[in-house]
């Protein structure tokens, strides 16, 4: 036995218990800043674009496996790894800290910069990883005996997955409690936490120092080394078209989930547990399977991997009831296992010791395309076949689901979430929490007279013939519907069950009455909110007609309780799509900012900025005559009049009210400034102080917002403080919902008027999205005013972008 040996053997136990330790530690910090959950989640807070948000774990593995054989030179050359480790792997645990900060001041940085720095570190974060990953195989396969390779490998995978989901789980219940983004900042100091812990853990792992034989340092002759071992090593050549392939043989993996809600009805709650067997499964395997490559092959091992993907996809493909997905997932682990597993142990059975970084480099870096094209194509499988669905893992998801984040961890998030459906899901809750036993939409002739509602359980599709879609308390979704609207509306996905009728709706629709024996039905009738009054009088009389002879005419009550619900308790997906609506406004008020000039009309600079709406595929908010609303100076007439040929002078306020729609949701923002007169460096005091007044009441307003309180206390309070200053109160209400429309339905901040009804005195709820709006003139100056839109949180309200803190000042 060599001096080299002895020392392995001296110091085992003590290296594998701190390679498990080190293992453990990162597994928890990846769980609280997860690559396919948290990180993810995160991002949905800045955009809403499915393909960012996708990019993510694309990125991270990208980035950790091509750059690893640039580092094979340098780690072939090391008499001693761990120092090299040691300095690399600072740059895939420093990237948290970061973003942890972008988190933290994220209501000053803004949702553009925000996404561009957490990119940014993301990309480094994952490069970080990849020049880590070549020293990190390298030193433990030094410390570690050949002969136990597969163990450890196996032992650490599971400590890592292990601890992982725990990490995960504890993530999901600090998103749940904090605030965002202070929750999400709280994540990644956790990781960076963890993280520092598996740093302390690998820098006491004991090396021994190994002469190296003379290695040519010319990249030349490395890159030729690499080309020599390509062209003449078959076995290794044919190993890594076996990992490439492996690739492939897994991606179905993802799709599972997916497959199990479409055709099979799975749960939520079920899709849990799936995933939750898929991980536990993996904490078992890996072990199991590092041992048994040991002592007997590790391609073998490889193989029975192999054949254990396929078998889950055979199972999945052959799959009658989701009691068959027990076994996909079973045989899903197992092939996971021998995929990412078992190549770190065989790569390095090709070479020598010397040699182990180049073969560790060309092992990942040629099979890592394959691991970036894999879920990409089979992305483009499933598009293609249409396979979609809703899992309400991604934008949807705040811990109240934190029994499920497993299931995210394990990729469930990266799925595509159509909003339809997520706003469906929300139905049955809202109908067992307004203890409703049925909710029916009754239409016709959508394309003509479309309910305000069908664009949230039914998309942008019409319906031709009379129409009833009925949610229940139980969770059943039923379209009774034309003969030659069934198919597209079986084709939508959204309801369950549907029945097509040819002559007339009334027997189908007594017969699904009579069997789900509902003691109350809302039906979309309201005296105070038009978004929830889609039912003409006609087509009342026509339903009342249809139950007449039943019992259920005398069951019909309002569904203003739960569309109201529906349309305020925006979704992450719907509050994300607000958000980069608001922040595309905020870009368009900084171009239309440098574009004005002194002496330009109200419609000038109005058509400007409809132009920059325009040329960015958009559309306004609300209608173009009075969007944007543009006053300059006292003699601009305030309100939906819209911009007019007065022209801005000095010494003028200069008010905006603007918005844009981004993917079917609103943003609705005022901004103010004031243009200099000559020699003046700021602003007169009576501008200054009703600029200060307005910014003080919303601020005030904002703090007060908070669940459970009554619209019309938050609208008082504004008046208090505007009053409090010696203005006169403004005649609006403070500020109305936001959504699919500016003026969106529902809770109400204002005044008790008889024109609002009861709206005022409906108290806020969670993931409602208000404007902030109150204004006062300032005689001989002009109209100040602000908007802000803010969303309602568990904690209280949080702005959708900075706010307008400081008067404009302008010397054009």
């Amino acid at each position: 036995m060599t001096s080299a040996e002895e020392y392995i053997r001296k110091h085992l136990k003590f290296n594998f218990a701190i390679s498990l330790i080190d293992g453990g530690f990162y597994g928890l910090g990846i769980g609280f800043g997860s690559f396919i959950a948290v990180l993810p989640l995160f991002v949905s807070q800045l955009t809403s674009s499915a393909v960012l948000i996708g990019l993510i774990p694309a990125i991270h593995g990208a980035c950790w496996q091509l750059p690893q054989l640039i580092t094979a030179g340098r780690v072939s050359r090391a008499k001693r790894v761990k120092p090299l480790l040691l300095a690399a792997t600072i740059h895939e645990r420093a990237p948290y800290l970061g973003l942890a900060a972008v988190a933290y001041f994220l209501p000053q940085l803004g949702s553009t910069a925000a996404l561009w720095l957490t990119f940014l570190l993301i990309t480094w974060q994952g490069i970080g990883g990849g020049f880590t990953g070549n020293p990190w195989q390298t030193m433990v396969t030094k410390v570690i005996p050949p002969e136990l390779h597969g163990t450890f490998f196996g032992v650490q995978s599971a400590s890592f997955n292990g601890l992982a989901g725990l990490a995960a789980i504890a993530a999901g219940f600090v998103l749940e409690k904090l605030p965002s983004p202070m929750d999400f900042a709280a994540c990644f100091l956790a990781t960076v936490f963890f993280f520092a812990l598996s740093y302390i853990a690998i820098a006491q792992t004991r090396e021994h120092e190994t002469p190296r034989p003379e290695i040519e340092e010319h990249h030349l002759a490395f890159w030729g080394h690499a080309r020599a071992i390509l062209k003449h090593n078959n076995n290794f050549k044919a190993f890594l078209v076996a990992r490439s392939v492996s690739q492939f043989a897994i991606m179905g993996v993802s799709f599972y989930i997916i497959y199990g809600v479409i055709y099979f009805d799975m749960s939520e709650s079920m899709a849990g547990i799936m995933t939750a067997i898929l991980l536990i499964a993996q904490v078992i395997f890996g072990p199991l399977m590092g041992r048994l490559g040991d002592r007997w092959s590790h391609r073998g091992v490889m193989i029975l991997g192999g054949l254990g993907a396929a078998a889950s996809s055979l199972l999945a493909w052959l799959a009658v009831s989701t009691a068959w997905f027990y076994a996909v997932f079973f045989f899903a682990a197992i092939g996971l296992v021998a995929v990412w597993t078992t190549p770190l142990t065989l790569t390095v059975r090709f070479a020598e010791e010397h040699e182990r970084p180049l073969y560790i480099g060309l092992s990942n870096t040629i099979s890592a395309p394959a691991t970036i094209l894999a879920p990409v194509i089979g992305g483009l499988i499933r598009r293609q076949r249409g396979l979609s669905c809703h899992v309400p893992r991604l934008h949807n998801f705040r811990p109240a689901h934190g029994r499920h984040i497993i299931s995210i961890c394990k990729g469930t998030a990266q799925m595509n979430t159509d909003l339809v459906q997520e706003k469906a899901a929300q139905v049955v809750e809202i109908l067992k929490e307004k203890n409703v036993d049925a909710w029916l939409t009754f239409v016709t002739e959508t394309s003509v007279m479309r309910d305000p509602v069908m664009d949230y359980i039914f998309g942008p599709f019409d319906l031709t013939w009379t129409s009833a879609l009925i949610f229940t308390k139980s969770g059943e979704r039923i379209a009774i519907v034309g003969r030659y609207d069934a198919e597209s509306v079986e084709r939508a996905g959204i309801y369950k069950t549907v029945l097509g009728y040819d002559k007339s709706i009334r027997p189908l629709l007594a017969e699904t009455l009579e069997r789900i024996q509902p003691r109350t039905i809302a039906i979309n009738t309201s005296r105070d909110s038009i978004h929830a009054d889609g039912l003409t009088h006609g087509l009342y009389e026509n339903l009342l007609a249809l139950l007449a002879g039943t019992p259920y005419a005398d069951k019909l009550i309002s569904a203003e309780g739960i569309i109201s619900a529906l349309r305020g308790r925006k979704t992450l997906t719907e509050q994300a799509r607000i958000r980069t609506a608001v922040q595309i406004t905020d870009e368009i008020f900084e171009e239309m900012f440098a574009f004005i000039r002194e002496g330009m009309t109200e419609i000038q600079v109005a058509a400007f900025m409809q132009e920059k709406v325009k040329a960015r595929g958009l559309e306004l908010a609300w209608p173009a005559e009075a969007c944007p609303a543009v006053n300059f100076g006292p003699d601009s007439p305030i309100g939906h009049s819209g911009p007019t040929e007065i022209k801005l002078q000095r010494g003028h306020t200069l008010h905006f009210d603007f918005g844009v729609k981004y993917e079917g949701y609103c943003s609705d923002i005022q901004r103010m400034a004031y243009l200099l007169r000559e020699g003046e460096t700021s602003a007169p005091p009576e501008v200054q102080k009703g600029f200060d007044t307005i910014y003080q009441a919303n601020e005030a307003c904002r703090a007060a917002m908070k669940p459970g309180i009554a619209g019309v206390l938050i609208d008082t309070l504004a008046r208090e403080v505007l009053a409090e200053s010696g203005y006169d109160e403004y005649l609006h209400a403070l500020g109305h919902q936001l959504g699919r429309v500016a003026h969106d339905g529902g809770a109400l901040l204002g005044p008790l008027w008889e024109k609002y009804g009861s709206l005022p005195n409906l108290p806020l709820e969670v993931g409602q999205v208000f404007t902030l709006e109150p204004g006062l003139d300032v005689p001989g100056y002009g109209h100040v005013s602000l908007e802000e839109d803010v969303v309602v949180t568990e904690h209280g309200t949080e702005y959708l972008a900075p706010p307008q803190t400081k008067l404009r000042l302008l010397n054009l």
